[in-house]
């Protein structure tokens, strides 16, 4: 039992740090990391598919270069290893219709993402908020042939909510973290508790924040979850005692020794099982 309330204070502070400060600086840097990490694969799969000649080659050639766009787009994608499970990619061409695509791609509905130059940002999909990376597809003489985005979700959508839904939540260690994107006015007055997320060239893309209550309860359920891991320990303990005790009944010469071995079994199994309905209930 002491092992594991140890093992869980220790958990905690390395989890939480000493204070709540620690908390949320542990929370940012967290997150930034994994969205850098994200920013990161993005960049390098649109730039493996518009840097390769079949790209603008395929987009050249018509409907009958369907397929070898098709087997671009699955390499690619597979070139990135487990970070491409989560991954789609869609080629455009000049008029912004789609040619190949792989994954679960959103249908991009803003023109002006898919002709302009290369960017990051956010929308919004049935799936949840989708971070997306355009990128111009050129051919040998520099004139643009289409454009490439490769997207991935960053905030799923929870089976309740609605295609509509304005609110997303980002997953962290320490609970859900809430979203305010750049049409809400993130990148603007910093909110307490706040951090923007850019994109690698530094324009903002989204607020994270998490209010100082939620890492306190989330501190608070892993005490919970510590106390009740404690108690259970303890609980098997007097339950494994039971053993034993039944043992020396069986060895037991003279009656009073067998009615005390008796009670004394009744009793581990009665505070064994008390204690094993506390930690389920914590």
């Amino acid at each position: 039992m002491l092992l594991v309330g140890l093992g869980g204070a220790l958990l905690e502070l390395w989890r939480f740090g000493a204070t709540e400060a620690s908390a949320s600086a542990r929370v940012e840097r967290r997150v930034r990391g994994d969205f850098d990490r994200m920013t990161s694969v993005l960049g390098r799969v649109a730039a493996g598919i518009a840097s390769d000649p079949g790209a603008s080659r395929g987009l050249g050639a018509g409907a009958d270069a369907a397929r070898d766009l098709f087997d671009l787009v699955d390499r690619r994608l597979a070139d990135a290893g487990g970070a491409g499970g989560d991954l789609a990619a869609t080629i455009y061409d000049t008029r912004g219709i789609a040619r190949a695509w792989g994954g679960r791609p959103s249908d991009i509905r803003v023109p002006d993402r898919i002709a302009g130059p290369a960017s990051f940002f956010l929308t919004p999909s049935p799936l949840g908020l989708r971070l997306v990376h355009v990128l111009p597809i050129v051919d040998a003489q520099q004139h643009r042939a289409g454009a490439v985005a490769v997207e991935r979700v960053l905030s799923p959508a929870s089976a309740a909510a609605t295609i509509a839904t304005s609110e997303f939540v980002l997953e962290t260690p320490l609970g859900p973290a809430s979203l305010r994107m750049r049409w809400e006015g993130a990148g603007g007055e910093p909110r307490p508790n706040a951090f923007l997320l850019r994109s690698p060239g530094g324009d903002p893309l989204v607020e994270v924040s998490m209010a100082p209550d939620d890492i306190a309860r989330a501190r608070a359920r892993l005490r919970r979850q510590t106390a009740a891991a404690a108690i259970a320990a303890l609980s098997v303990t007097l339950l494994l005692l039971i053993g034993p005790v039944l043992d020396r009944r069986a060895e037991a010469d003279r009656r009073s020794a067998f009615v005390g071995a008796t009670a004394a079994s009744i009793a581990l199994l009665a505070a064994g099982t008390l204690l094993l309905w506390v930690a389920l209930r914590l």
